[in-house]
């Protein structure tokens, strides 16, 4: 399962680099691309950061009960923005409403090869890792900001030992 999440991950920061490069986080002073995923980084870090694409994995399950099917997790992806500029309030709603695009462009191709990303180098599992298009959850406010939460299933076998 490590290995679906590593290459669900890591496509769609491949993929934020070339849709938004500008949209990045410092954190422990290395900037990177704008999307984490929440169990890895240091407690609060991921849940109050603005302008971030936050990742949680959840519902592991087997998709049907034979020999060899497919595996299914939820996939909650979760940001949140005080808008940008002098009249940052002003513009949240647009601010919300481009990384709710940008989100739909990360996760356009629906696709990538599962790879072990722990190996040096990094090796080809054999499969692919696959998801639907996200359902949005409404808007809701949070102080300054607002905030969306999509959620998304993502398709993949099991490793050998899983």
């Amino acid at each position: 399962m490590q290995g679906a999440k590593d290459s669900f991950f890591v496509a769609l920061r491949e993929r934020l680099a070339e849709v938004n490069p500008e949209r990045t986080v410092v954190i422990d002073g290395q900037v990177r691309p704008g999307i984490l995923v929440c169990e890895n980084e240091t407690e609060g870090v991921s849940g109050f950061v603005s302008d971030v694409f936050c990742i949680e994995f959840q519902d592991v399950q087997q998709v049907a009960y034979i020999a060899q099917a497919p595996m299914r997790m939820t996939c909650t992806i979760t940001y949140r923005t005080k808008g940008v500029g002098a009249s940052s309030a002003l513009g949240r709603g647009r601010a919300l409403a481009k990384m709710d695009t940008e989100l739909g462009a990360l996760l356009a191709a629906g696709v990538t090869r599962k790879l072990d990303h722990s190996a040096v180098p990094i090796a080809d599992l054999g499969t692919m890792v696959f998801w639907g298009q996200p359902t949005f959850e409404a808007m809701t406010f949070d102080g300054e900001e607002v905030k969306r939460t999509a959620r998304v299933s993502v398709y993949f076998h099991a490793e050998a030992g899983a």
